[in-house]
């Protein structure tokens, strides 16, 4: 799908976060150690994720209409993000017991990257 040029970045980092969920997964699968997933992940969704949602939803959800605002997709979408932020605020506060929570990332990371890509940016 061609992309206007101010989508392209959004578009590209839905991207990259695909592919920081394909390297939780291999790390899991290599067995590195979960504290070493776990300072990565912290790392990624602080610095790269946590700024692309908050443009997401600032500037391209509140341009959508209160209907388009309202469908599940989208609804969906802010959901995940709040729950990114909740399995980081895990991962920082519990040590030992949140070291399953980069798991669960790496699975909510590549199925909300594909439904806001495929979702909400053909909606702008």
């Amino acid at each position: 799908m061609k992309r206007s040029e101010q989508l392209k970045k959004l578009s590209w980092e839905h991207h990259d976060a695909l592919k920081f969920a394909r390297r939780i997964r291999k790390g899991m699968n290599n067995g590195t150690t979960p504290e070493r997933i776990a300072r990565y992940v912290i790392f990624i969704v602080e610095t790269l994720l946590q700024p692309h949602f908050k443009l997401e939803e600032e500037s391209l959800i509140k341009r959508l209409s209160s209907a388009q605002a309202q469908d599940i997709v989208v609804t969906q979408v802010v959901a995940d993000h709040r729950e990114f932020n909740r399995l980081v605020g895990a991962m920082k506060g519990r040590g030992r017991r949140s070291w399953a929570a980069p798991g669960v990332l790496y699975r909510s990371a590549e199925k909300s990257c594909k439904v806001g890509r495929a979702a909400i940016l053909p909606l702008l």
